[in-house]
């Protein structure tokens, strides 16, 4: 059994203090090759040293003796969309930004609030008349893959396809609230993300029992080769 800490800085979080979780995922899942599924079992704190625990193809995340999420190999089955327009694109940026109610604007993935390279920056509004939401998005070269510097790194493209999901889960799957947590993300790296290209990103609802949605998200290059696409189950909080 393989071990090491880990902290999450203070700026990757979704709502304050609490760790953004796509980024969360792709931390435990970099040792992990194809296909995997995180499983989220308590809030993450930022700014804050966790234990990385790697046994075999199980990582988890503890801190103390609280496990905190835990990550392994895993297939995914989910009929991936069809690729927006770059027009379409830019298109739901517009719409988010202007018409969608964003709740945290610090948000480390589509908070409008943060500056170039202090977030990922994705705005995905509803694409007009489907069950899609849909963001033009350039990654900063911020987030540089250590190994080949014009490639997002691992963590962010996990973490680029958790607030597409969510999204699609507030504004398409019928949800109860606007109050959610993932309860798994599940993702699959097919191609690099180029630092500074255009992209194109999507989420989808999937289905929904009673407070659980299950979504879909996928991100693009421009030119509608599939960079890497995720499940993930949201479930609504009580207001």
């Amino acid at each position: 059994m393989e071990a090491a800490t880990f902290t999450v800085p203070s700026g990757h979080h979704g709502h304050p203090g609490l760790a953004f979780g796509g980024y969360v995922a792709g931390i435990l899942t970099s040792g992990l090759s194809g296909s995997a599924k995180v499983d989220f079992r308590r809030p993450t704190p930022v700014g804050t040293e966790l234990h990385l625990t790697v046994d075999g193809y199980r990582v988890e995340l503890r801190q103390d003796l609280d496990v905190l999420a835990t990550a392994e190999p895993s297939s995914i089955d989910i009929r991936i969309p069809r690729v927006p327009t770059w027009s379409e694109a830019l298109a739901g940026v517009g719409t988010y930004l202007v018409d969608t109610h964003i709740e945290v604007d610090s948000c480390f993935g589509c908070g409008p609030g943060r500056s170039p390279g202090e977030g990922l920056r994705i705005f995905p509004g509803v694409a007009t008349g489907e069950d899609l939401v849909v963001a033009a998005w350039r990654p900063s070269v911020i987030f540089a893959d250590p190994d080949d510097a014009s490639f997002l790194a691992r963590p962010y493209v996990w973490a680029a396809l958790d607030c597409p999901g969510g999204w699609a889960r507030k504004e398409l799957s019928r949800a109860t609230t606007d109050r959610a947590v993932t309860a798994y993300l599940a993702a699959e790296l097919v191609g690099p993300v180029i630092l500074g290209e255009p992209h194109v990103v999507v989420g989808w609802p999937i289905s929904r029992d009673g407070r659980k949605a299950r979504v879909g998200s996928a991100i693009f290059s421009v030119d509608g080769d599939l960079c890497a696409f995720a499940e993930a189950l949201w479930i609504d909080l009580p207001d």
